[in-house]
């Protein structure tokens, strides 16, 4: 039995005549479930928005488009597109990572799969928001652990380098 999570799903709209997204800011239509407030959820997808803005086609992107026909600038508009994929999928990640850090409490996520992704912010099960307990805390000295020897990054060694383990003693 699994309980469904209460969350925003932020709605996107086209922009630059469907080249490009931007996340909706107004908060009017999106249900926000008493997560955020709308001035915080509207300064929250704006910064977000201005953050991915540097990845937007511009003027030449639109140039090397409309000259599709005579295949090479085609080529040329291919090889932008693939960066600037790449690089507003690094600047979405870099504002998500910013704003979990800036709210412990909630958790925002790219949902990735099905016909569409989106964004969703949701709170943090009470148990994830508290810090973990550390191996040493539970009794044990931390002692080394060397890595296999002889072992490389192919050899299926889930321990590269030197860690720090706790011993832990088990009484009956």
């Amino acid at each position: 039995m699994s309980t469904k999570r209460t969350r925003i799903k932020v709605p996107t709209r086209m922009v630059e005549g469907g080249f490009e997204f931007k996340f909706e800011t107004d908060s009017y239509d999106v249900p926000l479930h008493g997560i955020l407030s709308p001035q915080d959820y509207t300064s929250v997808i704006d910064r977000i928005n201005q953050k991915i803005k540097p990845a937007r086609s511009n003027a030449i992107d639109k140039g090397l488009l409309a000259a599709g026909p005579l295949l090479v600038p085609l080529a040329f508009w291919g090889a932008r597109h693939s960066l600037q994929s790449r690089k507003r999928k690094r600047l979405l990640n870099e504002a998500i990572r910013e704003f979990n850090e800036s709210h412990p409490e909630l958790y925002m996520r790219w949902n990735r799969g099905g016909p569409e992704s989106f964004l969703t912010i949701e709170r943090r099960p009470a148990e994830a928001a508290s810090p973990a307990v550390p191996p040493a805390a539970m009794g044990g000295p931390m002692v080394p652990y060397p890595a296999a020897a002889g072992s490389n990054s192919n050899s299926g060694n889930m321990m590269g380098g030197n860690m720090m383990v706790a011993e832990a003693k088990l009484v009956v």
